[in-house]
């Protein structure tokens, strides 16, 4: 619930189950390549799901090569059993604004010293997002345009629990669906519509008012 996080937004527009199960999850698997980088941040704290740490396992297991951002809120000892040994591909922890400092770094030398196995880990402070004008109003920018994020033809994409992939972490209004993972492989998702509206002088695309967007 940091503010540049709106999850109340997400929450009114969103339908469906409001936490993914492992079983779930797997079968989401099922139709992403082992090619494809699984990143565990998006739209809420991990560590908030009561079976957070058990999915991030079914990934690591998996042999996908797994990011890790965290606030480590919800983050205890009975996940260091379920995540130690694992191997993540990066993993960095988000100090929000407010964080009780002491609990934070002793959470974090807890992951560190317990899963991380001495593999650098990074912090980062609070920032400040508009989320793609979703928490702050900006300029609409116009032109063609690429994103910093996702290079490769928007394929920096976000899934919610009823297996519905949005075009990316910015996308908290949830206006750009482009499949779902439990009917379609995560490479046939239909990106061509964000591709021509991001080549067109002006489109009704959240990119237009996004930090990450970059004019061509």
């Amino acid at each position: 619930m940091c503010h540049y996080c709106p999850q109340e937004l997400l929450e009114s527009v969103y339908a469906g189950d409001n936490r993914m199960d492992v079983q779930s999850f797997g079968k989401m698997l099922d139709n992403v390549p082992k090619d494809v980088r699984i990143d565990f941040s998006g739209f809420s704290e991990i560590f908030f799901h009561v079976n957070g740490s058990l999915l991030i396992r079914e990934s690591c297991t998996r042999g996908y090569n797994t990011i890790l951002y965290t606030t480590l809120e919800g983050f205890g000892n009975p996940d260091v059993q379920i995540l130690k040994g694992l191997h993540f591909g990066e993993v960095c922890f988000h100090q929000w604004p407010g964080v009780n400092l002491k609990e934070f770094n002793r959470k974090v030398k807890l992951f560190t010293d317990e899963i991380q196995d001495g593999r650098i880990a990074e912090i980062i402070p609070q920032w400040e997002w508009s989320r793609a004008g979703n928490v702050s109003e900006r300029p609409t920018a116009l032109g063609p345009f690429s994103c910093l994020f996702a290079v490769k033809d928007f394929d920096h994409n976000v899934v919610v629990p009823n297996g519905d992939v949005y075009m990316c972490c910015q996308d908290y209004g949830l206006k750009h669906k482009i499949g779902n993972l439990f009917e379609t492989n995560f490479d046939d998702l239909d990106r061509s519509g964000l591709v021509e509206k991001s080549n067109q002088e002006d489109s009704d695309i959240i990119c237009r008012k996004c930090e990450l967007m970059q004019k061509i």
